[in-house]
């Protein structure tokens, strides 16, 4: 099972990956994805997986190789991990902020899940 915080963080470029890129770039999602993408392009390829989750978000195999490199970067050096995850908790706090503090998650496996925030009247499934 994959590193929580590194799962989180590829389902957040999936999810936050397109905005940050046309935002101003200051926040703190912009510099945890310019952190990774300077990791990761240090290979010499034309794209990082974090440009592919952010190109394809809705492509789990993407998604997954992300977290697959991520976790190996994390694993060979204690100072990037330390790093990304200070990182990430700044981007964590911004992202929740962004949402009206509303955070949802989800761990685990399942065949639905619905997540929803302000529901007025009944549900039917």
């Amino acid at each position: 099972m994959p590193d929580p915080l590194v799962l989180a963080i590829a389902t957040a470029a999936a999810g936050k990956g397109v905005e940050t890129l046309i935002s101003d770039g200051r926040s703190a999602v912009g510099a945890l994805f310019r952190m990774i993408r300077d990791r990761l392009g240090r290979s010499g390829a034309p794209t990082s997986e974090l440009d592919q989750v952010v190109a394809h978000p809705a492509d789990v195999d993407r998604r997954d190789e992300l977290v697959r490199v991520l976790s190996s970067e994390i694993a060979g050096d204690p100072e990037f991990a330390d790093e990304l995850r200070r990182r990430w908790q700044l981007a964590r706090a911004e992202i929740d902020a962004s949402v009206g503090g509303v955070r949802n998650e989800f761990n685990g496996s399942a065949a639905t899940v619905i997540q929803a925030r302000d529901i007025t009247g009944g549900i039917a499934i």
